[in-house]
């Protein structure tokens, strides 16, 4: 009987052993992603008492386990009372451990001369900017600011309490302005590359290489596709499935804190031609990462609000299929690379340059010796039949440029100057109601450089019935005519960013006006042609001996615009009903 017991118990026993084995891996979470993105807050401002969470990192050590910290601020500020804070995952970034405190200096702490300026609490003290790197052996080290005045270094398994510092690799100059939160990566020929935020004039990120991570940088230089609005950035490489990538995350915005974007270099940052969108609203500061499963992790902060930071830090998790999704099915890779070429030709339609001496050079411009950016605000059109769009794009040369492409977008002609004078100012370009002709609005006017302001005070209309090859002679269409009077020489003579549509015959166009009203005019298509040419305006003007682009009367408020030929074109939008 006893014998008879301890078999049924060994038996029950091991029928739990079997069911918990066969059980466990049916009841485990799936860590695969198949093309989605799962995102998880990590750190909810409120929690535990932290008014903000700020300045997020993510790392992967060598066993796999996942890294995510930032810092945690009682009261919102950057001169707070500041704590690091780390969260972990063992499980590709699917679960994840409670936050713990992670720096902690011994001893009196000494405050920063501006945090006494500035009278904080002499209690708070406020550890910053964090960075954890994982080595191959496994060992995590770390490097942590004390009062934003002294830097610290520890690691996980407590050696290394001193470190021996490098030369430097960005020295602060007028060119230069303030890099600082750099990240770096290394480079498949062993180069340690280093990326770094930045208060220049060109919003560009700062790259400078090193051939051991610590002496001999090179000099620094501007990487033209990596726009920066003054934020914090993300840099890893992407080692899976035969692909070997450079993956960068940041703001996507020239400037503001919104767009958190993912980039992808497949030439080992030389070009970034690849992007997506992971926060298409307001974030902000940004960390990227890669599992070893392949799953790739963006750290960011995000907020409802406008903010510097955000109202949450987010964990974004995806993989490299839905980072390529947009990209068009079947492009082979030489196809792919073409375009790609052409969109660096062009930079991006983002970009906006300033000023200088340009001259065409290989289908792009170029200022200085280094490709500059051509395309900085533009529009295409699609044609019936074979593919064919235009592209045009308004320059700081004079004129808005042009270029074609024969099979649907994929390989394009070299970008020209067409004879459209235009300011650097955003192309205006419509369809005609008989939808062959195109039209193109313009202002006709430039005098050098990026613009002067009167070159935006007047509209002409230019036709082109060969796909915008060639266009007409430009006629008037309208002017500024108001005197000076709004305390700003830049909006009083803004008559510019027209827009427009075709209600049958009917041109409606709506014109900003000094950046307040908005102008509605009705404009006939058949009446294109009876409005005056520049020869025509001369001679009006030899003869009648009248001011055409100032008021007589600048205090009259109802004259916003004024026109040669009122009969064709309808003012719709005056002061009491234009548009704000």
């Amino acid at each position: 009987m006893l014998k008879d017991e301890r078999k049924r118990k060994y038996c029950v026993g091991l029928h739990w052993f079997l069911f918990a084995a066969i059980a466990l891996p049916l009841l485990a979470p799936s860590t695969s992603l198949a093309g989605q993105i799962v995102k998880t807050d990590l750190f909810n401002v409120g929690d535990h008492g932290y008014r903000l969470y700020h300045i997020p990192g993510i790392a992967v050590t060598a066993k796999g386990t996942v890294l995510a910290w930032c810092e945690a601020r009682k009261h919102g500020g950057d001169w707070d009372d500041i704590h690091i804070l780390l969260r972990r995952s063992t499980d590709d970034g699917l679960t994840w451990s409670k936050a713990k405190k992670i720096a902690q200096v011994e001893g009196p702490k000494k405050k920063n001369p501006v945090a006494v300026r500035l009278r904080v609490n002499p209690k708070w003290v406020t550890y910053n900017n964090p960075v954890l790197i994982p080595d191959r052996d496994g060992t995590v080290h770390m490097v942590f600011c004390l009062e934003y005045m002294r830097c610290f270094y520890q690691r996980s398994d407590d050696d290394g309490k001193t470190w021996q510092a490098s030369e430097i690799a960005i020295p602060c100059a007028d060119q230069f302005r303030n890099p600082n939160e750099t990240v770096a990566v290394q480079l498949a020929d062993g180069t340690v590359m280093l990326n770094a935020r930045n208060e220049s004039k060109a919003r560009r990120r700062i790259i400078v290489t090193s051939p051991d991570g610590a002496t001999q940088w090179s000099e620094p230089r501007f990487q033209e596709d990596l726009v920066d609005p003054v934020c914090m950035a993300g840099l890893t490489r992407y080692d899976h499935g035969g692909k070997s990538l450079l993956l960068f995350s940041n703001p996507n915005t020239l400037k503001g804190r919104r767009n958190v974007t993912v980039r992808v270099s497949e030439d080992e940052g030389e070009t970034w031609p690849i992007s997506r969108s992971v926060e298409p609203g307001y974030s902000a500061y940004s960390d990227i990462n890669v599992t070893p499963r392949g799953t790739i992790l963006c750290f960011y902060g995000r907020s409802k609000k406008p903010h510097f930071a955000s109202d949450r830090l987010t964990v974004a998790r995806f993989d490299l299929d839905w980072l390529l999704h947009d990209l068009p099915a079947g492009l082979e890779d030489e196809e792919r690379r073409q375009e790609v070429d052409f969109v660096k030709k062009g930079q991006a339609l983002s970009v906006h340059e300033i000023g200088g001496q340009w001259s065409g050079k290989d289908g792009a411009l170029v200022r200085g010796g280094t490709a500059a950016s051509l395309v900085i605000g533009g529009n295409h059109f699609g044609f019936d039949g074979g593919g064919k769009v235009l592209l045009m794009t308004r320059t700081c040369e004079g004129h808005l440029w042009a270029s074609w492409s024969e099979d649907d977008g994929r390989s394009w002609s070299d970008p020209k100057p067409t004879s459209l004078v235009h300011p650097d100012a955003p192309r205006m370009l419509f369809h005609h109601p008989d939808g062959k002709t195109l039209v193109a609005f313009h202002h006709n006017r430039h005098s050098g450089g990026h613009f002067k302001t009167a070159d935006r005070g007047e509209i002409w209309i230019s036709l082109s019935t060969d796909e915008g090859h060639t266009w007409s002679e430009p006629r008037f269409v309208c002017a500024n005519a108001l005197a000076a009077g709004t305390g700003s020489d830049f909006l009083d003579h803004q008559c510019s960013y027209l827009d427009a549509f075709v209600d049958g015959d009917d041109f409606h166009l709506f014109v900003p006006h000094r950046w307040k009203p908005a102008l509605h005019l009705t404009l006939k298509a058949s009446d294109i042609e009876r409005l005056p040419t520049k020869e025509d305006l001369q001679a009006a003007a030899r003869v009648e001996k009248t001011l055409l682009f100032e008021a007589r009367e600048p205090s009259a408020p109802n004259h916003l615009l004024t026109t040669l030929v009122p009969e064709a074109i309808s003012a719709q939008g005056r002061h009491e009903n234009a548009i704000s």
